[in-house]
């Protein structure tokens, strides 16, 4: 599955983020009315550490592969795998979702998600 193939994360209410398919990360500004929404384009890395942060934190979780096949700033010199030392410990923390495939945060983890999530985005930068 390609990132440009993912499903979209849309956020709801004042500060809210929100992902869109098109490579697009844009958020509502923080006012209680009236707030307006600004957004960006993402890079294949920025849009990897969108897909692993919001997707984390839905029931869906995020395709096991995404830690596997992270996109990499210089795509000549790749290899699958190479961004996280040792991804089946992050695996680990993990446990399957409803969606064949994906992997999301256990519900007795659900209060450290920030430090698993942290986690995973150290392992790499």
């Amino acid at each position: 599955m390609s990132l440009e193939s993912l499903p979209g994360k849309s956020g709801l209410g004042p500060g809210a983020h929100s992902l869109t398919s098109a490579r697009i990360r844009s958020w509502n500004t923080d006012e209680l009315s009236g707030w307006t929404v600004k957004g960006e384009s993402l890079t294949d890395r920025e849009l990897w550490e969108e897909e692993l942060m919001l997707g984390l934190r839905t029931a869906d979780g995020i395709p096991a592969s995404l830690l596997t096949d992270y996109p990499p700033e210089d795509e000549d010199n790749y290899t699958p795998g190479e961004y996280i030392p040792d991804p089946q410990f992050y695996i680990s923390m993990l446990v399957p979702s409803t969606v064949p495939g994906n992997l999301r945060i256990p519900e007795d983890r659900w209060f450290t998600a920030d430090d698993i999530i942290s986690e995973l985005l150290n392992a790499l930068f």
